[in-house]
């Protein structure tokens, strides 16, 4: 997917194109142009379909023979989106403001619904996930965190369908009828522009790396045993000891 539109946020013509890869391999063919009316800035595959942030709208596309075909639309975003991601049947969104959303999308009943968000407004930059529950994520005031879903909250959805599939059409952000649970956050001193669970080595364990704005590339290691974590709450206990915080905080 490609995007033909002007920098700025107000454009006079915006389309997203459509290309094929040829039989080679080596060269994408231009199958079609589809108009939007804002500038799409995020893209993802959602069981075949194309998921797309266009301005601050969150729609589903199909492919079509001359455009895509508008299937669904959720026009409850306050601000422009700037990532998607999707896990299972969960779509996860974030915007410039509003910090990540949960979704879900039914096709058999036209419904794209938000049923979890966060209780902060964060100014997102970048996010990825752990599993299917758990968000990892960066902000443009330099922090770093970890937001969870609430057991059962997907189960609590499905049940109760008059006080969360319909919840969006409220018209109110940040009022799901289910919140994420921080788990923790760190502040990095420097602004992140991208986030991505990988493995440094082959066989290796899993890790968080990031990158900022002043070119750093930072990694964050889970501890695995409990001798680990008893050691660096020991470290800090002693470097607050010998070096007292300027501003009283943890190190």
């Amino acid at each position: 997917m490609g995007v033909e539109a002007n920098l700025q946020r107000q454009c006079k013509q915006a389309s997203i194109h459509t290309y094929i890869m040829s039989s080679d391999g080596l060269t994408p063919q231009l199958i079609h142009k589809t108009p939007c009316e804002f500038i799409p800035g995020a893209f993802n595959e959602l069981k075949g379909r194309l998921i797309c942030g266009v301005g601050n709208i969150l729609r589903v596309y199909e492919m079509g023979q001359k455009k895509l075909l508008r299937k669904q639309d959720n026009r409850n975003f306050k601000t422009n989106i700037v990532q998607i991601k999707c896990e299972q049947n969960r779509i996860f969104v974030a915007d410039v403001q509003e910090s990540v959303h949960v979704l879900k999308f039914k096709p058999e009943q036209g419904q794209l619904y938000i049923f979890a968000d966060d209780v902060l407004n964060r100014w997102m930059t970048s996010f990825c996930l752990l599993d299917e529950d758990t968000v990892v994520g960066l902000d443009k005031f330099e922090n770093f965190f970890v937001n969870r879903l609430p057991p059962g909250c997907e189960d609590e959805a499905e049940d109760d369908p008059a006080a969360t599939k319909y919840q969006w059409e409220n018209g109110c952000l940040n009022g799901a009828a289910f919140k994420f649970d921080k788990i923790n956050q760190f502040f990095v001193g420097e602004v992140g522009t991208a986030i991505q669970k990988c493995k440094l080595s082959q066989g290796g364990a899993e890790v968080i790396m990031f990158s900022t704005s002043m070119g750093a590339l930072g990694v964050f290691v889970p501890f695995d045993t409990r001798q680990d974590v008893d050691f660096f709450v020991h470290l800090q206990m002693y470097l607050q000891i010998e070096a007292a915080p300027l501003c009283g905080r943890d190190h």
